[in-house]
């Protein structure tokens, strides 16, 4: 475990999570504040852990990785969707049935592969690795790689992932100068794209009437009722606006005061509505800086761009996600830790 010279995105974090811990002194529900604070006990575990291991490793060590984390992750996800749509038969017609990898949703197939039973958590995962060896497609290794990335993100049908990762592309293609890049990059994504259409529809899933259906039924749910739980989360936060309701209480409160049994699906609202006000900035304050941090690393070392674009990719996921435990997102920050320690001046970093 290494705590030697924390960065300052680094203080921040740990002072938000000492912060939003603090809240439990609300003592509302006490199972549950506990079962959070737990939780980030072992978040720091892993964070100071993986912290001591990725100095000791060169970047280049690091790279080769995630490389090959990120085609053993895919390879296992696809092929665990696949068994899961021959387990099924073909057959997509249900709601919430799961068979390995897959889980059919409101009559569409998505893929969950090895990484969680959730397909918006699996595209959150993969997120890392798609703008990895999107940006690295310089060996055949990577540009398979992408291809299988590219291909698990598009059968998890997640809508706020699509439009998160749309726009960090978007982003990612404004700030690159090289043109052969931006060409191959799209060439390869729009064959990719009309290959795997094609296939799905040999194998009998229109994708693009999937597609279709996917992104207008959130004019009809609503977002999959999220803008039910949205204007609670606003009413809660109104009642209780400096340190809100308390660490991980939100599930119950919304069970006691509004009969929805879910949580928040939005990490900033979580935040909000759980810490008030004060924890609100302390979190936002360590993503600032987090993200100044990838565009210091970005301006010095163009190489670094991946870090840039997947973290933004993943905030605005969490605008649909209720990740703050997610054990990949402290990934990133521990990779951008150690990116900085290599790239940036101790003057520059802190």
């Amino acid at each position: 475990m290494k705590f030697s010279k924390l960065l300052t995105f680094e203080k921040a974090m740990l002072i938000f999570i000492l912060v939003y811990s603090s809240t439990a002194l609300h003592f509302s529900y006490p199972e549950a504040h506990l079962r959070f604070i737990f939780a980030f006990y072992v978040i720091l575990i892993f964070y100071f852990s993986t912290r001591g291991l990725l100095i000791s490793c060169s970047i280049d060590e690091v790279e080769k990785m995630i490389s090959k984390s990120g085609l053993i992750v895919s390879i296992l996800s696809l092929t665990y969707y696949f068994m899961g749509v021959y387990k099924a038969g073909m057959n997509f017609h249900g709601n919430n049935i799961s068979y390995y990898g897959l889980i059919i949703d409101r009559s569409i197939p998505r893929l969950t592969g090895i990484v969680s039973d959730d397909p918006n958590i699996s595209a959150f995962f993969i997120t890392l690795y798609f703008f990895y060896f999107l940006n690295n497609l310089d060996s055949n290794r990577n540009r398979i790689c992408f291809i299988i990335t590219l291909i698990c993100i598009i059968l998890t049908f997640s809508r706020g992932a699509y439009i998160s990762i749309l726009i960090a592309l978007v982003i990612s293609f404004m700030i690159e100068k090289d043109r052969k890049w931006k060409c191959r990059s799209i060439l390869l994504a729009i064959i990719v794209l009309f290959v795997l259409v094609n296939v799905l529809e040999v194998l009998g899933i229109g994708y693009v009437d999937l597609f279709k259906r996917r992104f207008l039924g959130m004019l009809s749910s609503g977002g999959s009722g999220r803008s039910i739980i949205w204007k609670n989360a606003f009413e809660t936060f109104i009642k209780n606006p400096i340190f809100g309701i308390g660490i991980n209480a939100f599930l119950n409160y919304s069970t006691s005061n509004y009969g929805i049994h879910n949580y928040i699906h939005n990490t900033f609202l979580e935040v909000l509505v759980e810490s008030g006000v004060v924890g609100f900035f302390i979190y936002g304050l360590f993503l600032i800086l987090v993200f100044f941090s990838c565009i210091k690393l970005f301006k010095k070392n163009k190489e670094t761009k991946f870090l840039l674009v997947t973290f933004i990719g993943m905030m605005f996921q969490m605008f649909f996600l209720s990740i703050l435990l997610s054990e990949v997102f402290y990934f990133i920050i521990l990779l951008i830790y150690r990116y900085s320690k290599e790239y940036l001046s101790v003057d520059t970093v802190d």
